[in-house]
């Protein structure tokens, strides 16, 4: 008997040998990646996907493992190509001490194994194929419940009916009885059911909640313990495309009120068919309960209700698809293959940064106090510009900085008008003209700037067959208690006037007058410019960038752009509504522009949590409002992130 059994157990054991060996082969490594198509900082794993563009855009520090197909295909090296079919997993390595997520690529990834991530940024690897991680789960500590959303602040507000009263340097996550209902925008409304609240994040918290929030997750919060907990499972899968069907079918409805035109009877076939796939799903799921499964119909599902919703969009033959653009290009073949480039991701107008590193783009005359920057100093890269776009049909704008001519700490510094002439720089309440960013400002104040400046800008009118001039910078420099526009000159006509040498004192009785003091020399330089156009380049549009929110403008920057609307000065208006929460401002902006001035929303694809997904979402607002078109914050951006696709 005693022998059986020991034959038994070298048996066994023998079998056993080969599922042990199995056994130690077999990997599977976890872990959680900071980001989504973010820049990749100090110590970070990024996950790079087709929406990035067409690199990761990394630099030397750190590794890269190369995802095709669910299977690594490369390990190592940097700004990678990121497969259509696939991603790039990226990783930074801070050095010794640090966190070397460069490493661990190195050390955990290789060539054959499978690699999938899910929507919380979670990635599993394995030489073994897994069915994707579908759900998860996600924690964050809240700062508070109710108060005010301070910088990088995450808080909760739960008081039902009432507004979170935001502003708009954020995002929010409305949640309904708790479920994940709505996502954007700020000063959102609590719901007034049970179990019904605000998530909103500001800074860093943007980023996390657009990473990992989606429509149809179960939400719950701790009070004591301040966590909140979002959670994506089969009820969230449901629930979230049958709240992105519900707001499909109101956008048709919609599109069918307004008589937007679009192709009616095919897109309520494909609302039909998503509707039978939908309850196709939830069927097989009750039958089988196969989680992954009804993940992956979820997916395609929500991938359907996206198409169809760019078909909603009404497509206008005429309006503004713009870029902000500082040109690098030294040969006209460059600039072609440029605007080619541009001009095939959807861009119909260019805003070229005219002045730069306190340098002009093109030759200007031997007495002008302008210089052409060194790399453009034989090619005029300005007119080639204007030739790429025409022979396209394309506008040009010439965007310039108007009162801004440089930066101290540039190479080019003394090549800068502010360095020839030190006593036009703009000075400040502590007697000095240095600011924060090191910004040589121009004095509005003085004649004899604007002066100047009308008369290199007259050269440029005559001189080439630009569409249009555009004011930027058309203000003062303020930072928090850095105050701008106390040159001599200007506080003695302030005093003459008002009878009070003015100083840095909101709470004065004349502070009004100085605020309004300061913007009436601002705004006469802009009726000085419109008379110049009209008199010679009557053709030329006259635009201006201008601060989102038109109070906050005339207060702390001295830009009273409203005054320039009323008179009839602008032909565009370039308000800079970057970020998310804009919609007040756009629609009071529109309807002052009325018919006196188009406008064209800058939108601003170069921030890092904003997408191609967000910029469609503001277009169709800004379209639906009546704006004329939108202009993007900027090119290299507008690229890199294949927002053209859109």
């Amino acid at each position: 008997m005693n022998g059986k059994r020991l034959l038994c157990a070298a048996i066994a054991l023998i079998l056993l040998i080969p599922l042990a060996v199995f056994s130690a082969s077999a990997k599977t490594e976890k872990i959680k990646a900071d980001g989504f198509n973010s820049v990749r900082g100090s110590g970070q794993l990024i996950i790079y996907t087709p929406d990035m563009g067409e690199t990761t855009a990394t630099n030397e520090w750190g590794a890269e493992a190369v995802i095709e197909n669910d299977r690594c295909v490369k390990v190592g090296g940097n700004n990678n190509t990121i497969p259509k079919n696939g991603f790039v997993i990226s990783g930074h390595d801070e050095g010794e001490g640090g966190k070397n997520m460069g490493k661990w690529i190195k050390d955990k990834v290789s060539v054959g194994d499978y690699v999938y991530y899910d929507a919380g940024g979670n990635i599993t690897v394995s030489d073994e194929p897994q069915a994707s991680p579908n759900y998860y789960e996600v924690e964050a500590t809240v700062n508070g419940f109710n108060v005010t959303r301070g910088e990088n602040f995450l808080v909760i507000y739960n008081q039902r009916g009432k507004k979170t009263g935001t502003n708009q340097w954020g995002y929010e996550v409305t949640v309904t009885s708790g479920f994940i209902t709505d996502m954007g925008g700020n000063d959102n409304t609590v719901p007034s059911l049970d179990d019904s609240f605000v998530i909103s994040g500001h800074g860093t918290m943007v980023e996390w909640l657009q990473e990992n929030a989606r429509l149809g997750m179960r939400a719950e919060y701790d009070i004591g313990a301040k966590k909140l907990k979002l959670i994506y499972d089969e009820a969230a899968a449901m629930a979230g495309v049958e709240a992105l069907y519900g707001k499909l079918s109101s956008a048709y409805d919609e599109a069918l009120e307004n008589y937007i035109n679009f192709d009616s009877k095919a897109v309520k076939n494909v609302l039909q068919d998503i509707q039978k796939q939908i309850q196709s799903a939830k069927n097989a799921y009750y039958k089988d309960k196969n989680g992954a499964a009804l993940s992956a119909a979820a997916e395609k599902i929500s991938a359907s209700i996206e198409q169809v919703s760019l078909a909603l969009t009404e497509k206008r033959a005429v309006e503004y698809r713009a870029v902000w653009l500082r040109p690098t290009q030294t040969s006209a073949s460059e600039v072609d293959a440029y605007v080619q480039k541009l001009y095939d991701a959807g861009i119909n107008a260019i805003c070229i940064e005219t002045i730069y590193d306190c340098t002009m783009i093109m030759p200007m005359p031997e007495d002008s106090l302008f210089e052409v920057n060194p790399k453009f100093k034989h090619f005029d890269l300005l007119k080639s510009y204007i030739d790429s776009c025409h022979k396209r049909g394309m506008e040009l704008h010439c965007w310039f900085p108007i009162f801004y001519v440089g930066d101290a700490a540039s190479a080019n510094a003394k090549r800068s008008p502010a360095s020839k002439r030190p006593e036009w720089r703009s000075i400040s309440n502590v007697g000095t003209w240095n600011n924060p960013d090191n910004f040589m400002m121009l004095d509005p104040g003085s004649e004899e700037v604007q002066d100047f400046l009308l008369a290199n800008y007259k050269y440029i009118l005559e001189t080439y067959d630009i569409d249009g001039f555009q004011l930027d910078y058309i203000r003062y420099y303020a930072r928090g208690t850095i105050d701008f526009g106390y040159n001599e000159s200007s506080l003695e006509a302030f005093k003459e006037k008002y009878g009070v040498k003015p100083e840095f004192n909101m709470r004065a009785s004349y502070w009004n007058d100085w605020v309004q003091f300061r913007c009436d020399y601002v705004t006469k330089f802009v009726s000085r410019m419109r008379k110049l156009i009209d008199e010679v380049a009557p053709d030329v549009l006259l635009s201006a960038d201008v601060g989102a929110d038109p109070t906050d403008a005339k207060q702390s920057i001295y830009q009273d752009y409203f005054t320039w609307l009323n008179n009839g000065w602008l032909d565009v208006l370039f308000p800079m509504t970057y970020g998310l929460g804009y919609e007040k401002a756009i629609a009071s902006q529109t309807a002052r522009c009325g018919d006196k001035a188009m406008i064209a929303v800058g939108l601003g694809i170069f921030m890092s949590e904003l997408g191609p997904e967000v910029m469609f979402d503001q277009i169709s607002y800004g379209r639906a409002i009546g704006t004329d078109g939108a202009a993007f914050f900027e090119a290299s951006s507008y690229l890199k992130k294949n927002t053209g696709e859109y």
